[in-house]
C-alpha cells in the first residue's frame, strides 16, 4: 500500500500513465479519501484527483515499462520533474536531465547510497508544497450549513441562484457576475477560478469541476463531444436524491450541458443561450469598442457606421493553421475585445472535404477566443460567417451547441452564406432566412454583410468624432 510522498505512476481513462505523488487528504483541504482510493498530485500540470487504487503502480518498478522511447513534452516535463526529486532524495546534486533519465533507466542503482533521512520520502517536494499553497484547496463541504440553507432558500423561492455564488455558496460573498455555463452567480473570490474551466476545449477531459471548479470524486461526461467533469458533491447537493447513483450507474450519461434535467428540483441548470442573450439595458456611458477581427473588413464597417474603435487587433497567422490559441491568454486580456469577428470563404476549386477540415480549424480558433474573452466581461458580441454549400447538419449542430445561437441563412442572388451572431439585428430576422436585394458582387460580400448587421452597435459604443 502506498503513502504520502510516494512517487507513482496514474492512470485517468484515456490519458496515458502519468508521474504522480501520493498525498494525505489534509494536503489538499480534504477530510477524508474514498475507499480503495488515493489522493495524488500529477506532476506536470500540478493538479489534483482522486485515483483508485488498480490505477496505482509503483513509479521505479514500472519507470522502464512507462516511459517508452518516444514520449510527449508534456510527459517528459513531468517526468523530468520526479527524476529531480528523486535524486535530491538520493543525495545526487547538479544532474542534467538527461542523465538522471540515464540513472533512472539503469533501475536507480548507480551506487548509490540510501537516503540520508528515511523521513525525506515521508516529506513532500518544495514544488509540490508550493503548488499547494498557491491553489488553496478549500471543499464546499466545510461550509454544509450555508449550502444547505442557501439551496433550500432557492427551492422556497425566496431568493435565485443568479443571487448566490454557485461555486462556493458563501453568502457574505457578493455575486460579481454570471456562471458561464450554469445558471447562478460567481463571487469576486471564486472569479480567477472561471478560466480554469473555460480554456479546456470541448472534448477534452478536465480534472476539476464545470460547475465549482474544484477537484475531488469527479463523473464525466460520456459524449465524447464534450466530456465535462462534475464533482460528486455538486451533485450531491445541488439535485434530487438517488441522482448521483443513477449517474454512476449510467454508463452513457450525458451532463446537464448537454442534456439539461427536465427535473424541477435540479439546480445544476444549462444557462440557455447565454452567448445569445443580449445585454438587458444599453450602457448610461457608451465607450470606444476593442475588436478582434479576421480583417480589415470590420474595420472598414465601424468605421463608416461612425463608431469609435479603441483597438482593433488581426487574427495573425504566426502560427500553424492547426493551432487554435493563436492568441495567448495575455495577449486577449490586454485587447480586451467586446467584438469577435471571424470568417470562412472557400474557392470553388477547393475540394468539399479539404474545406470542411479547414472550416473546422477556423472555427475552433474562433471559439477559443471567445471562450477566453467570455471571463473578462458580462457580455461580448460576436460574429461567425462561412460558405453555405459547405456546411453540413453535422457542422451546424456543432457549431449551435458551441454558440446556442441558430444559423442566419443570407441569401444574395445565388450566393448562399450561414451567419451565427448574438447581434440584435440578427436575431429580429424571421424563419432565420434573409434576403439581401443589393450587392456590390462576389469581392464585396463579406464587407456588404457586415454593413448591413453592424447597425446596432451604435446603442452600445461611442460614436467617432470628426475633428
Amino acid at each position: 500500500m502506498f503513502k504520502r510522498g510516494d512517487i507513482v505512476w496514474g492512470k485517468i481513462k484515456t490519458y496515458p500513465w502519468w508521474p504522480a505523488i501520493v498525498l494525505n487528504p489534509k494536503d489538499c483541504g480534504r477530510d477524508k479519501v474514498g475507499r480503495n482510493k488515493f489522493w495524488i498530485f500529477w506532476f506536470g500540470d500540478h493538479k489534483i484527483t482522486q485515483v483508485k487504487c488498480n490505477e496505482v503502480l509503483d513509479f521505479q518498478k514500472h519507470f522502464e515499462e512507462k516511459c517508452v522511447p518516444k514520449i510527449g513534452k508534456a510527459l517528459k516535463s513531468a517526468i523530468c520533474e520526479v527524476l529531480t526529486i528523486l535524486a535530491a532524495r538520493y543525495n545526487i546534486k547538479n544532474s542534467d536531465p538527461s542523465s538522471l533519465f540515464d540513472w533512472a533507466r539503469k533501475g536507480f542503482k548507480k551506487k548509490l547510497c540510501r537516503p540520508s533521512d528515511n523521513s525525506k520520502s515521508l516529506e513532500l517536494p518544495d514544488i509540490v508544497k508550493n503548488a499547494l499553497k498557491k491553489k488553496a484547496f478549500q471543499r464546499k463541504e466545510d461550509n454544509d450549513d450555508e449550502i444547505v440553507n442557501a439551496l433550500d432558500d432557492v427551492s422556497k423561492g425566496k431568493t435565485s441562484l443568479e443571487d448566490i455564488c454557485v461555486m462556493c455558496f458563501k453568502l457574505d460573498n457578493s455575486v460579481v457576475m454570471p456562471h458561464p455555463f450554469f445558471v447562478g452567480g460567481v463571487c469576486q473570490d471564486c472569479r480567477p477560478f472561471i478560466s480554469e474551466i473555460t480554456k479546456t476545449p470541448k472534448g477534452q477531459m478536465n480534472d476539476i469541476c464545470i460547475l465549482c471548479c474544484q477537484g475531488g470524486n469527479l463523473v464525466y461526461c460520456c459524449n465524447s463531444f464534450c466530456m465535462s467533469a462534475y464533482c460528486e458533491t455538486c451533485i450531491d447537493y445541488m439535485t434530487p436524491k438517488e441522482t448521483l447513483s443513477e449517474i454512476l450507474k449510467d454508463n452513457d450519461w450525458k451532463c446537464y450541458l448537454c442534456m439539461p434535467a427536465t427535473d424541477d428540483r435540479c439546480l445544476i441548470k444549462r444557462r440557455e443561450v447565454y452567448l445569445a442573450v443580449g445585454p438587458s439595458t444599453r450602457p448610461v456611458k457608451k465607450s470606444s469598442i476593442c475588436v478582434m477581427g479576421l480583417n480589415d473588413a470590420v474595420m472598414s464597417v465601424l468605421m463608416k457606421k461612425m463608431i469609435s474603435v479603441n483597438s482593433f487587433s488581426y487574427i495573425s497567422p504566426r502560427t500553424s493553421n492547426r493551432s487554435y490559441d493563436d492568441f495567448s491568454i495575455k495577449e486577449i486580456k490586454d485587447i480586451d475585445p467586446d467584438f469577435i469577428y471571424d470568417s470562412f470563404f472557400v474557392s470553388s476549386a477547393v475540394e468539399r472535404k479539404e474545406s470542411q477540415e479547414c472550416l473546422f480549424v477556423s472555427f475552433y480558433k474562433f471559439l477559443y477566443r471567445l471562450v477566453m474573452t467570455r471571463p473578462l466581461k458580462p457580455y461580448i458580441f460576436f460574429m461567425y460567417m462561412c460558405d453555405a454549400e459547405i456546411v453540413n447538419e453535422f457542422i451546424k449542430m456543432r457549431v449551435r451547441r458551441f454558440l446556442q445561437v441558430d444559423p442566419t441563412k443570407i441569401k444574395i442572388g445565388k450566393k448562399e452564406v450561414y451567419l451565427w451572431s448574438n447581434l440584435p439585428a440578427i436575431k429580429d430576422i424571421k424563419d432565420n432566412v434573409y434576403l439581401m436585394k443589393k450587392s456590390r458582387g462576389p469581392m464585396f460580400i463579406e464587407e456588404d454583410i457586415l454593413n448591413k448587421f453592424l447597425e446596432p452597435l451604435k446603442d452600445f459604443f461611442h460614436a467617432r468624432i470628426i475633428k
